[in-house]
């Protein structure tokens, strides 16, 4: 990941909590030597390979426009379905009992439906390394997400899936500065989740899944003092106290603002900043701006209530 340079100076920004990412768009191309038995998964595409020296293998790989460059290598066994024309593969150990069937329907779901809600996913392929864990979740990065399951496959983990696949839509392509406006991909990543249970599984998923993934979260934020969700990382003062406020209030109120506008403009503003800010970074003025413009109607009120407080 390089770090972004805002006028004649660098943002070197650095926070303890796991979400950390603030990063223009670039291309990368990685030489990357490995050991021959083992498989390589990288952001973008492996283009070519060679016999390198004392049984290496050395992989030539190319992005698009992506915000970090990642990689896993192991030995690996790999499920593979189609998207449309977007290839999901879903890596995990060889000798892993891990349901990498399942990982990859609900990422071939979410697929379709975020093309359908938001817009084209640029990328030829999505991966995934899936791994066990001590708990459920994941780390995304562009065309490449780590995901961890504290055992089968279950609710939680397909819930994960949405939420990061969501990611790539949000931070991916439609970048933000997450020290400064944090709420910006998380929130969208949280709510994207329930959008893929509406449209792919159905409303008592979804109905679980918001009271487990949102409103959960959202009642622990009443309790930390309903904060605003436009805050910076360090006014927050512990991860705890900004992943429910972001998580769960955030979702929130882009459901609130669903409602109040209605589904159309909703999803046609969606559509609109994503193609706005796609390889951009954005801010909140950027998606009030937007959602005022399809709406047609001041949102103030309701921007000002929910990101700022007054």
């Amino acid at each position: 990941m390089l770090a972004v340079r805002e006028g004649d100076n660098w943002r070197l920004d650095v926070t303890n909590f796991v979400d950390r990412v603030y990063a223009e768009s670039a291309f990368y191309e990685a030489e990357i030597t490995a050991p021959a038995n083992f498989g390589l998964v990288t952001s973008g595409q492996l283009i070519s390979k060679k016999p390198g020296e004392n049984n290496s293998i050395v992989y030539l790989s190319r992005t698009g426009p992506v915000r970090e460059f990642a990689m896993s290598l192991g030995d690996f066994a790999v499920e593979e379905a189609q998207a449309g024309a977007i290839v999901v593969r879903v890596y995990k150990a060889r000798k892993s009992n891990l349901d990498a069937q399942q990982v990859s329907r609900v990422a071939v779901g979410a697929l379709k439906v975020y093309e359908k809600r938001f817009g084209p996913y640029p990328y030829p392929v999505l991966n995934f390394h899936l791994q066990p864990g001590t708990y459920d979740g994941g780390d995304e990065y562009p065309g490449l997400v780590m995901l961890y399951s504290a055992g089968q496959v279950n609710p939680v983990t397909r819930y994960m899936v949405a939420h990061e696949t969501a990611h790539q839509w949000w931070y991916g392509v439609v970048g933000d500065d997450i020290y400064r406006e944090s709420w910006l991909d998380e929130a969208f990543a949280q709510y994207s989740g329930i959008i893929y249970d509406e449209d792919a599984e159905n409303q008592d998923v979804a109905a679980r899944d918001w009271e487990r993934e949102v409103m959960v979260r959202y009642r622990q934020a009443l309790q930390d003092g309903n904060l605003p969700i436009l805050r910076s990382l360090a006014d927050f003062g512990n991860f705890n106290v900004y992943y429910r406020t972001v998580y769960g209030k955030g979702a929130l109120f882009l459901r609130t603002l669903r409602q109040e506008i209605g589904d159309a403009a909703f999803f046609k503003a969606l559509q609109v900043y994503y193609q706005r800010y796609r390889y951009q970074i954005s801010t909140s003025a950027a998606v009030q701006k937007t959602f005022e413009e399809v709406s047609g109607r001041s949102l103030d009120s309701i921007f000002r209530l929910w990101l700022k407080g007054t």
